[in-house]
């Protein structure tokens, strides 16, 4: 087994580079780039791209269900996971706002006898700096009850002591999801409509995705290859609870970024807080941080079985860039980028396919040992893939 420590494949070649111009017509260059990603599957999903108070661009992309040769809509319904941790962020900041905890509140005070738990704090969770062991790490899943997961997160050391590192950590996410529900006395679920969903009418949100009925709902992809599309083997709610646990669509992801700009959930001093870096530079409270010429970003992104997502936003431009996928192994942050290339008129390319030889491609087949999965390296129909 090769054994590499980081995987660089280029699988389509980029041209045809656009020199700068001056254009308003942003939907129609976003829609041929799209088109192109679309043609290469580089892009399998729905999009939404908004600047100032309009929409410039929203609509789907490939196939809802490959299977029964659905189209995405525009209004599709995708697992977000991992943008779920800025909705989690926004419910502790509300209770902080409500007086009824503080930032600085220590573990113990929830979870007495917790190992170290008068050392970690709320802001530890959020900030990804508690040391707490990030359950996706092994195999050994706990039951998603409260009692087991604490059991569970009992047992397994800390990475290293509580505030003196970063470590993404889902598993804090959950304690944080715990936490909003021994205040409120409601489900995790519960709150999240009561604060979030109901105020800003986000009406195609919500958690149960296995067991949703809907003419919108997406299925998942892990492999997307031109004759092999293998379904995602769904897992069951609560799935990821606080970490991950949310479904959604691009057209409820814009409200959610219109309220959260707009001071509808929590105000500007919590914003400012939650878009604050910790001791990681691209990590705040429950939001990550980047920049873009000079402009700061604020975004989240999610990735899981069979979907990928990004949630980006410049809020002095009150521009955004929504995209959900269906299928897992999409790269979303550059996407983002090129978008946001459009909309600020920076130079930008657009993919299109450049044929390699079938005996180069197969140097690279084989299995790959990553950190912490093994990724196999595969050839077919002339081209290559990762699963």
């Amino acid at each position: 087994m090769k054994r590499i420590g980081m995987i660089l494949l280029t699988l389509w070649s980029t041209g045809h580079c656009f020199a700068q111009k001056i254009t308003s017509d942003k939907s129609k260059e976003i829609s041929e780039l799209i088109n192109a990603y679309e043609k290469l599957e580089r892009f399998n999903g729905a999009i939404l791209v908004a600047k100032g108070d309009r929409i410039i661009y929203q609509a789907g992309a490939g196939f809802s269900n490959v299977e029964h040769q659905e189209r995405n809509k525009a209004n599709g319904l995708f697992r977000i996971y991992s943008i779920t941790k800025t909705f989690t962020s926004t419910v502790i900041f509300k209770l902080i706002e409500q007086k009824k905890l503080t930032l600085d509140d220590r573990l113990d005070k929830f979870f007495p006898g917790f190992p170290k738990g008068d050392s970690i704090t709320i802001e530890n969770l959020l900030t990804h700096t508690s040391g707490i062991y990030d359950y996706t790490h092994g195999n050994d899943m706990p039951d998603e009850s409260e009692a087991s997961f604490i059991k569970f997160l009992f047992a397994k050391p800390l990475e290293f002591p509580p505030g003196k590192g970063w470590s993404y950590s889902n598993s804090g996410y959950w304690l944080l999801g715990f936490i909003i529900q021994k205040i409120t006395g409601k489900t995790y679920e519960e709150t999240v409509k009561e604060y979030v969903f109901q105020p800003l009418h986000m009406n195609e949100s919500g958690f149960d995705f296995k067991p949703l009925t809907h003419p919108d709902k997406t299925t998942g992809y892990e492999v997307f290859s031109p004759s092999l599309k293998k379904s995602s083997v769904d897992i069951d709610p609560p799935g990821p609870f606080a970490a991950g646990a949310i479904y959604s669509s691009v057209q409820d992801l814009y409200k959610y970024f219109k309220g959260v700009l707009a001071h509808e959930l929590i105000s500007q001093q919590s914003l400012d807080k939650a878009w604050t870096a910790s001791s990681n530079e691209h990590y705040g409270y429950g939001w990550q941080l980047d920049n873009y010429n000079g402009k700061r970003v604020m975004y989240h992104g999610g990735g899981g079985p069979g979907f990928r997502s990004n949630f980006s936003m410049i809020p002095e431009d009150s521009s955004c860039v929504i995209l959900l996928s269906n299928n897992e192994n999409s790269d979303l942050n550059a996407l983002t980028r090129v978008l946001y290339n459009v909309l600020y008129d920076q130079p930008y390319k657009i993919p299109y396919e450049q044929p390699v030889e079938a005996q180069q491609l197969h140097r690279y087949e084989g299995y790959y040992q990553m950190e912490q999965f093994v990724i196999r390296i595969g050839v077919e129909d002339g081209r290559i893939f990762a699963q």
